[in-house]
């Protein structure tokens, strides 16, 4: 990462003087805020992360599940030191309900010491807990020195649904493309061992009557009508939630993002999360995902054993593991399992390399 250095030409009101300023952005900083994160993360301004009208759905528009600020800065005499954004979250349990972000576009200047640090701490003091949710190598390392604990480890499972697509049309094949062709067409042929007999699922409008109540166990993050209404508008994905079903009773949810190639498996949630119940889930969102040709692959998330062993089931590989690490202000209790999926973070819409 190089230094970064953000020229204004007229200091904003209140940035001026030789002490920080930590406020919220707004539509405005829009050509400033995407300078800064293109140098941080040194990448072009091209980047699909920072795609203005993405940039805009993440961090500005409004949003019925959550009506606070998603994008901070750091600045002084105008400059931008640090940034964050944030994915929020809500964790329930018996105890209380805590609410809580996932640092998203967190970038800081290196010129500027103790800046990413100075806005982890301010945002603790407005949220009962922060996570993160993998990350670069520099943040994995980071992580841990600022106070952050890891609670588990998130699997990353794949299969191919179209194995001789190629994700950069065009490009050249090479011996090392004949071999991974060949492993996903075997790969592919193999059967899921766990059938989904007598499961259905059928696609509804996140805010439609039939959609008013999540079912979730206490083990996932919940995620209200509201949060896939607002997933739905995001430009960079597109976001399907579908009711599942066996004879003829509600069964619980499913959710699909396709983007970039790739259907994943936004979240599960079940009234009855059990083992096979959960199998049945990943098995039903690969049926849906083969009916959109704009996708080659399928992809979940799940940070348990037993989500782990139903997407195995499924028919689904691991294919990666990322760590989840927790900062919390409050005697949060995160009582095993803790299930994070795809919902609780920006893999939603994100790009992501290819897992097959």
């Amino acid at each position: 990462m190089t230094p970064v250095t953000i020229e204004r030409a007229a200091p904003r009101t209140g940035s001026a003087g030789t002490s920080p300023v930590f406020r919220a952005t707004s539509p405005e900083d829009e050509a400033l805020l995407i300078a800064f994160l293109a140098r941080a993360f040194a990448m072009d301004t091209t980047a699909p992360f920072l795609d203005p009208p993405l940039m805009r759905w993440k961090f500005w528009q409004p949003r019925d599940d959550f009506h606070g600020p998603r994008s901070f800065v750091l600045e002084r005499d105008g400059r931008i030191q640090a940034h964050v954004g944030l994915w929020p979250a809500v964790i329930e349990r018996p105890e209380g309900r805590f609410t809580g972000i996932q640092m998203i576009d967190w970038a800081s200047d290196p010129a500027a010491p103790g800046a990413g640090a100075s806005v982890v701490r301010r945002l603790l003091q407005q949220y009962d807990f922060i996570y993160s949710i993998g990350g670069s190598e520099m943040t994995r390392r980071v992580l841990p020195a600022l106070g952050f604990q890891k609670i588990a480890d998130a699997w990353i499972a794949a299969r191919p649904l179209r194995p001789i697509a190629r994700r950069v049309p065009g490009a050249r094949l090479g011996w090392k493309s004949y071999a991974r062709i060949a492993r996903n067409l075997w790969w592919w042929l193999s059967p899921a061992s766990t059938a989904s007999s007598g499961w259905t699922a059928r696609p509804v409008v996140p805010g439609s009557e039939d959609h008013e109540r999540w079912m979730s166990n206490v083990a996932t993050i919940p995620r209200s009508a509201a949060f896939f209404n607002y997933l739905s508008r995001c430009p960079a994905a597109a976001v399907r939630v579908y009711a599942m079903g066996r004879g003829g009773e509600h069964q619980g949810h499913v959710a699909l993002s396709a983007a970039h190639g790739q259907a994943r498996v936004a979240g599960v949630w079940l009234a009855k999360p059990s083992a096979e119940n959960l199998a049945a889930a990943f098995g039903l969102a690969q049926h849906m995902a083969r009916t959109d040709w704009s996708v080659a692959e399928v992809t979940a998330m799940g940070s348990t054993t037993g989500s782990e062993a139903a997407a195995i089931a499924a028919g689904l590989r691991i294919r990666e593991r990322r760590p989840v690490y927790m900062l919390a202000r409050k005697a949060l209790v995160l009582r095993a399992p803790a299930e994070f999926q795809i919902a609780d973070d920006d893999a939603c819409f994100r790009y992501e390399t290819p897992f097959t």
